[in-house]
């Protein structure tokens, strides 16, 4: 651990992270990170003025280490707690001197009330909490597109041949098939076969989308996604249904996310940045839908018709949670794809209480 103390004031190149996940993946790519986090204490481990905890949220577990000299009232607080109780800790990630363990140097501790408090919200409580939810949003965004007759497929993940150009799947070393094997990044060009052996026109999967790089604070190198294909559809019609699915998937009255508040009353605000994106794209401050024109593309892959197109939803101070694509491939209509992040739509649930976490393991809404 740095021996300077840590400023409570991120700096620009430091990232504020409420996940031990997501405060792993960064101090892996050795980027300078505050976790600000809620979780549970299962481990303890006293030496005089230095206090080390096991702790564990519903993404991973990490190492605590609470030293007098640092933050006095934190070490006193600790001291009275024992393992099972549930914290809010907040400090700088680093990595311990002699075992290289990931490791939070916490400058705040507190303890939260017992897990049937209703003020206490699913970052929070035991670790089964966000996947509860993450299970939720999938059932929703599943029951919407059988809703609109689009055949629903259960994709492999694991390929003996890969032939889909433009998308990279990584490499299994598994002898069991006698052959390489390869972890499919996306269940996409399972789709595209489903509607070229079936004559059908939309199709869709919920698969693992695997990635060989870190994306962003909320989505690590492996994320749960809905993958849609549209055989034949319009950019404006695929932006409608892109719409309706989160509406759907987050507008209910048990889970709506605040965001949504704005979105009932005035609808997503729509804009055409620029491509490619700068930076500041997803920095929204309302509901957005940003379409992207990709002449570049059009130019090679559609002979010229109405120029492909990216959509993009986003909601202020979060990451991309659902995007389209659009390729024309006759004058008037063109393949489509949606893609909903249901895993990044997990952190929009924060606030909301336990007791309704409760009243869906109860079974108490559909």
């Amino acid at each position: 651990m740095t021996d300077t103390p840590a400023d409570p004031k991120p700096s620009s190149d430091e990232l504020l992270v409420d996940l031990v996940r997501e405060a792993l993946i960064c101090l892996r790519l050795e980027r300078d990170t505050r976790a600000n986090l809620g979780g549970k204490i299962v481990g303890l481990r006293e030496h005089g003025a230095v206090i080390f905890a096991d702790f564990a949220d519903a993404s991973g577990t990490l190492q605590l280490k609470i030293d007098r000299s640092v933050a006095p009232e934190s070490h006193e607080v600790m001291r009275g707690l024992s393992v099972g109780a549930l914290v809010k800790v907040d400090g700088k990630m680093g990595v311990s001197s002699r075992r290289k363990t990931p490791t939070l140097e916490v400058e705040t501790l507190a303890p939260v009330s017992s897990p049937n408090a209703t003020a206490i919200t699913v970052n929070q409580i035991e670790l089964a909490g966000g996947r509860v939810f993450l299970a939720r949003l999938r059932r929703r965004a599943e029951d919407f597109f059988l809703q609109r007759s689009f055949v629903q497929i259960e994709p492999s993940l694991i390929s003996t041949r890969w032939d889909d150009a433009g998308i990279e799947p990584l490499k299994v070393q598994y002898e069991g098939f006698g052959m390489p094997t390869y972890l499919s990044p996306s269940p996409l060009p399972q789709l595209r076969s489903l509607l070229e052996a079936s004559g059908g026109d939309a199709a869709f999967a919920v698969g693992r989308c695997f990635a060989t790089t870190y994306r962003d604070e909320t989505s690590s190198a492996e994320s749960v996604v809905l993958v849609a294909l549209v055989g034949a559809t319009s950019a404006t019609s695929l932006t409608g249904v892109l719409e309706d699915a989160l509406h759907h998937v987050l507008g209910d009255e048990l889970t709506a996310p605040a965001e949504f508040e704005h979105v009932r009353e005035n609808g997503w605000e729509h804009r055409s940045p620029i491509w490619p994106p700068p930076a500041t794209a997803k920095d929204v401050s309302v509901p957005t839908i940003q379409t992207f024109r990709l002449d570049e593309i059009s130019t090679v892959r559609t002979l010229s018709f109405a120029p492909a197109k990216v959509i993009r939803a986003c909601l202020p101070g979060r990451s991309t949670i659902a995007e389209a694509s659009y390729v024309p491939n006759k004058p008037t209509s063109g393949e489509g794809t949606i893609v909903l992040h249901l895993e990044r739509m997990v952190p929009l649930l924060r606030d909301i209480p336990l007791y309704q976490l409760q009243d869906l393991q109860r079974g108490a809404s559909q």
